[in-house]
């Protein structure tokens, strides 16, 4: 109905209620034995009309909760909420946070009421950063460096001395191993210069922990690799010609007799060149001696009519002149012969 509302049209006229910015800070990260923290947390109304006050839940998975009453929203509207405090349970808690947990609100979107995530303490040492000079700035058979930026992205500190470890192809570069003794807090970071012998191929890795010293949260993110190859081998080939009709040197027979098939002329079969007879010179017309070409040969001779494909070199087709010569000279002579015999009765 032109300038009037459709059924969905109507249905985006109501509130919709969503959490944002969800985030969790330590009240004494370095107590192992009674770890505390608080969740702080963002409830926005992205609906295009105004929600009435409700309630914003966060649920602990070992069974705490709290609830937070959420004033009316304007549309657009938001409200930033803190709840706490909180004791871990063990070394991780996965915390639900979940605005109108009741479903008191008719919302265009009943799906993006809340957020999940898991909170833990743990160090979690990476990589961030990994400088290895380009190919075209090392030279063969010569020391060079790599630089390495490791970061605490955990939530607790090291709490210990981990090792810092470089290797090019598998192996351990001589000096290759730096020890760590100072405690990285989360967010802290280190850097590490390393040196390394250049050969043509080299696979470069660097591993933070790599005596699996510091209990962290992942285990699979602490090294960072690099590949610096700097060819050799042999030298290029000359291209392949991979046309399917290859190019002929000097001059073929032509005429009427004589007909070139190219499409049946094939790489290493239908042109054979002798090197030895070339004399050295390709750029000489006429250099080839020898060629084997695909022709059709006297097809207005009846007995060589089916004849589809001769393979005859050029010193065979002089012969065959000369015998060709030689039979029509007998055959006029003795024609001659009959007739002065005939005209002598």
């Amino acid at each position: 109905m032109p300038g009037g509302c459709t059924n969905s049209c109507e249905a985006r006229l109501k509130p919709d209620l969503t959490v944002t910015k969800k985030s969790e800070t330590w009240i004494n990260p370095e107590s192992p034995e009674n770890r505390r923290y608080n969740v702080t947390c963002t409830v926005e109304n992205i609906g295009i009309v105004d929600a009435l006050p409700c309630v914003i839940r966060v649920s602990i998975d070992d069974g705490a909760w709290q609830d937070s009453p959420v004033v009316q929203l304007n549309a657009s509207g938001r409200k930033n909420h803190t709840f706490g405090t909180f004791t871990m349970s063990g070394t991780s808690d996965e915390i639900t946070v979940r605005v109108d947990p009741e479903g008191e609100i008719d919302e265009w979107d009943e799906g993006n009421n809340h957020l999940t995530n898991t909170w833990y303490a743990k160090p979690d040492l990476t990589v961030t950063a990994f400088d290895v000079p380009r190919a075209g700035n090392l030279t063969l058979f010569t020391d060079s460096t790599a630089n390495a930026t490791i970061v605490n992205i955990g939530t607790v500190s090291t709490k210990g001395a981990f090792d810092v470890t470089l290797c090019v192809n598998g192996e351990e570069v001589k000096d290759g191993t730096f020890r760590v003794i100072e405690e990285l807090a989360p967010g802290d970071e280190i850097f590490r210069s390393f040196n390394w012998f250049v050969g043509a191929s080299n696979e470069i890795k660097v591993v933070a922990d790599s005596g699996g010293e510091i209990d962290e949260w992942d285990e699979g993110n602490n090294d960072a690799n690099e590949t610096r190859s700097l060819g050799g081998g042999e030298d290029p080939k000359d291209p392949i010609n991979t046309d399917p009709k290859p190019f002929i040197r000097g001059n073929l027979p032509e005429g009427p007799d004589t007909e070139i098939d190219l499409d049946e002329v094939t790489p290493g079969g239908g042109v054979d060149y002798d090197m030895d007879e070339l004399g050295g010179n390709d750029s000489t017309s006429g250099c080839v001696s020898k060629e084997r070409v695909s022709a059709q040969l006297f097809r207005s001779t009846p007995f060589l009519s089916d004849v589809s494909d001769i393979v005859v070199s050029s010193s065979g087709l002089a012969v065959i002149g000369a015998l060709s010569l030689l039979l029509l000279f007998y055959f006029g002579y003795r024609g001659e012969l009959t007739a002065h015999r005939r005209n002598n009765r």
